[in-house]
């Protein structure tokens, strides 16, 4: 399993170091992003990313560039199609803000380039808090869709405060195996972790179940 982490630079280290302490598997590739200027003060930043890198035995890479120019997404890309990983961690509380949209777009292309296969998160919370790996796809889920059975399935799913499992969903509400294949495309899409069987619900998810239960906006 190789694992990229991708790390927005800005200028405040302490943000920045609260992660890389959460993170709990090693990287095999850390990638520094950053606009040009405040050179000074991001210096000891990408050093310390360069350190942990060694640390942890991954390759270190630093993407640089001046605001609307496409040098980050190029960048970006083609280290994503040398590196070619199978997770990738995106740290969603540090660096300028204008970066997000840009990274949002070329890490949605390469899940979608994989088939779904790889697992994004995005390391999401407030400063000085408690940060979460939430999958990064689950935020546009509402742009992907839900087919009819995903549909049916995601609302009995976050419909209960009740932890299901596959074999629940089997047993008690009908559902053929083919549930298997829903809960492997409703997690590729970033609204469930399956693990051991037991069925987890995401931060995304509960949005999306929020949003799709409000009535149409055309509605009264």
């Amino acid at each position: 399993m190789k694992i990229c982490l991708i790390v927005p630079v800005g200028v405040k280290e302490e943000k920045i170091r609260n992660v890389l302490k959460a993170i709990k598997d090693r990287p095999n590739c850390v990638v520094a992003m950053t606009l040009t200027g405040y050179e000074d003060v991001k210096r000891d930043i990408i050093n310390g990313l360069r350190i942990y890198s060694e640390m942890s035995g991954a390759s270190f890479h630093k993407i640089e560039g001046k605001p609307w120019s496409l040098v980050h997404v190029k960048g970006l890309w083609s280290l994503l199609r040398k590196e070619k990983p199978n997770i990738i961690m995106l740290v969603g509380v540090s660096g300028s803000r204008y970066l997000y949209p840009l990274l949002f777009q070329v890490l949605v292309h390469y899940w979608r380039a994989t088939e779904g296969k790889t697992k994004i998160y995005l390391l999401h919370g407030v400063e000085g808090e408690e940060v979460r790996a939430e999958p990064l796809v689950g935020y546009i889920a509402t742009a992907v869709g839900l087919g009819p059975t995903q549909r049916k399935i995601f609302d009995i799913i976050y419909g209960t405060e009740e932890k299901l499992s596959a074999k629940d969903l089997i047993e008690r509400y009908g559902f053929s195996r083919v549930v298997y294949k829903v809960l492997n495309e409703l997690e590729e899409k970033g609204l469930v972790m399956v693990k051991r069987g037991s069925i987890e619900r995401t931060f995304p998810g509960k949005l999306l179940y929020e949003l799709l239960n409000e009535g149409d906006v055309y509605g009264p």
